[in-house]
């Protein structure tokens, strides 16, 4: 949320006459000592305000998960000395490139995926990127005792995606699956529609009967298909 605080861009976006330079907005973010984030003009959502991007594009705030099967992705830690101060794992290449997730709640499936991306090229020695798709229309998985559950474009956890990707046996890469739940700007997809995966929790997600995923949808369940929005039976 800090980082749409542009108050001169929203009433740019909004045709609304602002005394405030963008420059000056800019300069004042860029100047804190406090966030160390590097503003610039010309991003997806330079024209919301802050709290119209809170509405539009974040989650409501909800308390970590606990509970068992959160304990056991747990690794001890061991402190060291001569650690450095700063690393940055770009320069070692365990890292691909900046993803754009649109304005969807599929934000755990980015962060499970960019974590095993990071692990495959410090293991393997191969750094590609892989399907945030598969979990966005596959990963059904739920935390029955916490009441946590991955559902798609409304939101999930990292620890219950990591269970999925070992019992799914892997991720297809993103060439294979690529991210379809908005069509990115660029892209020449005119048709991309998101859709729940099969057996989700409807009491810890909610009831998206709106949002279905046929036999055909993903190459996990058969050849590759559709996906659509469809209205309920008779209400159009």
């Amino acid at each position: 949320e800090g980082i749409m605080l542009r108050l001169v861009v929203a009433a740019l976006g909004a045709g609304l006459a602002s005394s405030v330079s963008m420059d000056q907005v800019l300069w004042e973010r860029n100047a804190d000592p406090v966030d160390r984030a590097v503003h610039g003009p010309g991003g997806p959502w330079d024209s919301l305000t802050p709290a119209e991007f809170k509405s539009r594009v974040l989650l409501p705030p909800r308390p970590a998960p606990r509970g068992a099967a959160v304990d056991a992705h747990r690794r001890g830690f061991t402190a060291r000395a001569g650690l450095p101060e700063a690393f940055d794992w770009r320069g070692e290449g365990a890292v691909t490139e900046v993803k754009d997730q649109g304005t969807l709640g599929t934000c755990w499936a980015f962060s499970t995926v960019g974590a095993v991306e990071g692990q495959l090229a410090l293991q393997h020695q191969v750094l590609t990127n892989l399907s945030v798709e598969q979990l966005v229309e596959c990963d059904a998985s739920n935390d029955a005792e916490a009441g946590w559950a991955d559902c798609g474009v409304f939101g999930g956890w990292p620890y219950l995606a990591f269970q999925y990707l070992v019992d799914a046996g892997g991720s297809w890469s993103d060439a294979d699956w690529p991210y379809c739940a908005y069509a990115p700007r660029g892209s020449s997809l005119t048709q991309c529609w998101p859709c729940m995966a099969h057996g989700y929790s409807i009491q810890d997600c909610g009831n998206h009967w709106d949002f279905y995923c046929n036999a055909s949808t993903t190459m996990g369940q058969g050849p590759a298909g559709y996906c659509g929005s469809a209205p309920r039976a008779g209400a159009q």
